[in-house]
């Protein structure tokens, strides 16, 4: 029998609290693993909103992305974006 599945193989966390996620599609024969690929990768930044993820990648979030790390994020990217807005301007 032949089937069709998709799992979340990795997650990865960065440093700065930046989630990665790597989705795999296997295609199984009997129980073994005949195909593989990797069809969909994702980035979660510290604040996203994960509620229509699976439960593992919520309970990997609420770990990670702590109200400290979120903060910390969310003012490195805003001073980011307003160094380019500067550069734009010049």
């Amino acid at each position: 029998m032949l089937e069709k599945i998709k799992v979340t193989d990795k997650i990865e966390i960065f440093e700065d609290g930046i989630m990665q996620i790597r989705e795999e599609t296997r295609i199984v024969e009997d129980g073994i693993i005949i195909s593989r690929s990797f069809t969909n990768r994702q980035i979660i930044e510290p604040g996203d909103d994960v509620s229509t993820y699976e439960k593992k990648i919520c309970d990997v979030s609420k770990a990670i992305h702590t109200t400290e790390v979120v903060t910390d994020f969310q003012t490195k990217k805003a001073i980011k974006m307003a160094e380019k807005s500067i550069d734009k301007s010049k």
